[in-house]
């Protein structure tokens, strides 16, 4: 092949494949964004939510499990509350929260969404594909791109 083909081909390797699977690292990255860290700066991984049905008008009020070294410190209930002033917002918004535990203080992220909305389900959608990657050790598209890299050295 002549020599500006082989070129063309390398760019469409290393630049163009990475751009496609950009939506799949950033699923990845949605769900390693939202961790919860102690004071000794150990990061402690958000656990898988749980969906509840909630009745017309109300509010789901998803709250974090949080483990640290096998053992529950914190565990906090999925309910459905009556929609009021804090459920002004569709979609999933993040809340920081500080309880006590016995001995120390953990700090807590509190996620709460409204049923009645259709971001809310959109929400959902985007939570379960960023929960499929919570044990990857890395993203998809940064292998992909390591190989394009290396199939355009050959």
């Amino acid at each position: 092949l002549p020599k500006t083909v082989t070129v063309g081909m390398r760019f469409f390797f290393v630049l163009i494949i990475p751009i496609f699977v950009l939506p799949i690292d950033a699923a990845i990255k949605c769900y390693d964004g939202n961790t919860t860290k102690f004071a000794e700066n150990n990061v402690i991984a958000r656990q898988e939510m749980k969906e509840v049905l909630c009745a017309s008008g109300a509010c789901l009020l998803s709250e974090s499990r949080i483990k640290r070294h096998g053992n529950d410190l914190v565990v906090f209930d999925h309910k459905c509350v009556p929609e009021d002033r804090h459920c002004v917002t569709t979609g999933w918004t993040h809340q920081v929260e500080t309880v006590t535990v016995p001995g120390e203080s953990v700090v807590v992220d509190k996620e709460m969404a409204c049923c009645t909305s259709e971001l809310c389900n959109e929400s959902r959608e985007s939570l379960d594909e960023s929960n499929k990657g919570r044990n990857s050790v890395a993203s998809p598209s940064m292998l992909l791109s390591f190989a394009a890299i290396i199939a355009a050295r050959f």
